[in-house]
């Protein structure tokens, strides 16, 4: 009995020193039980992998909204009250509703910042001539680059907003002036970009 419980013992042995007992790897803490900072560096990691895989954009539309700016082929002339020069076009989806406009930024060259006297933006709304009638903005602080601020809501469809300059009595006759719209702003703070398109290839407007 003893040489069969000893040969037992010789054979667990060899058994042990051919394999081994592997050491069992710890297991995971609980969430409860980590470091605070530890939660807090996997609870950054989770939100950057969340923002990177959104697709984000600045001033982005969320509607497909159709802009230009067209200038006149008729050139600017003293002693009139109104010389219609640019006329922003807005095409808006049913989907999206009215669009509220805020602001619209001008861009004007030396020319035009010395002659012109006041600048008066009219809401067309569906109307594509020029109509002087409409409620207008007036702008008589003339500089090179302009915020102005408006009111203007534009409905769903065809919107038309023209642009029209006052020259001044002192303007010369041998120069040029260039208006153009460079953006629009609405209420939510979306800036659109506007294409600008120049009759007979030629942005400026010949003064007489």
């Amino acid at each position: 009995m003893h040489d069969i419980l000893s040969w037992k013992k010789t054979l667990n042995d060899v058994v042990f020193l051919l394999h081994p007992p592997r050491a069992v790897p710890p297991r995971e803490a609980p969430w409860r039980d980590r470091p605070w900072r530890v939660k807090i560096l996997l609870i950054a990691i989770f939100f950057l992998f969340s923002c990177v895989n959104k697709p984000v954009g600045l001033g982005s539309r969320p509607q497909k909204i159709f802009f230009n700016a067209e200038t006149t082929a008729a050139p600017v002339i003293r002693n009139l009250e109104h010389n219609p020069m640019v006329r922003v076009y807005l095409n808006i989806p049913d989907s999206m509703g009215t669009l509220n406009l805020k602001f619209i930024r001008l861009g004007l060259n030396k020319d035009a910042v010395k002659d012109i006297e006041s600048i008066t933006i009219y809401n067309n709304r569906g109307k594509k001539e020029f109509d002087p009638t409409s409620p207008p903005t007036v702008v008589t602080n003339i500089s090179d680059l302009m915020y102005v601020p408006v009111e203007i809501s534009a409905e769903p469809g065809d919107n038309y907003i023209w642009l029209a300059a006052k020259m001044r009595s002192s303007a010369l006759l041998d120069g040029l002036v260039s208006l153009y719209v460079r953006d629009l702003t609405d209420s939510k703070g979306i800036k659109y970009d506007i294409i600008n398109i120049w009759n007979e290839g030629n942005e400026s407007f010949k003064k007489r």
